[in-house]
């Protein structure tokens, strides 16, 4: 008998302990399964070949100039930055800084880089500081200003791009060459 109540009572415990275990509300239904969603592989930027001396001018000219007895000086950049000229932020951005002429006379300046909203505004103030002008030009804008030697010195902003030249129809020559705006 003994046994028998032992037994009892140990299954009624049991019974309790499941009971007791067991929610007094229904199971919650189970969650879906919400997929992370996947992130786009970034597309690839389309780039262009970089800027340099040779890509700046068209073969003719460079032709023209190479047999008037001019060639490409050397160490332009560092000459430029030596002297703390703001020219060498074309280089500086990634471009071509470049200036072509006879050995002991006046050359011609080429120069184009990529530039940013934040080099665009900063370049444009400089320029503005210096006494540029400015004024709309085929679709770019033109930065335009003579030196006391006579010689001229244009800027063009477009699309992005921003070309020096020593001459307006040179910074043309440059964006048609570099197929820019």
């Amino acid at each position: 008998m003994r046994r028998v109540l032992i037994t009892g009572l140990l299954a009624i415990t049991i019974a309790g302990s499941v009971t007791a275990c067991a929610p007094d509300e229904p199971a919650p239904a189970p969650r879906p399964t919400v997929e992370a969603e996947s992130t786009p592989s970034p597309q690839p930027i389309e780039t262009q070949a970089p800027i340099t001396c040779e890509t700046l001018v068209p073969a003719a000219s460079r032709e023209r100039m190479e047999a008037d007895g001019a060639s490409l000086m050397v160490g332009y950049v560092e000459k430029m930055r030596s002297e703390d000229n703001p020219i060498v932020a074309f280089a500086d951005y990634g471009g071509g800084l470049c200036l072509w002429g006879p050995p002991n006379g006046h050359g011609v300046i080429y120069a184009a880089s990529t530039i940013d909203e934040v080099q665009e505004a900063t370049q444009r103030a400089r320029l503005d500081a210096e006494g540029f002008i400015s004024s709309p030009h085929n679709g770019a804008d033109l930065y335009e200003r003579s030196d006391e030697t006579g010689g001229t010195y244009a800027y063009l902003f477009v699309d992005g791009y921003w070309i020096l030249a020593s001459s307006v129809e040179e910074a043309d020559r440059v964006r048609q060459t570099l197929d820019v705006g």
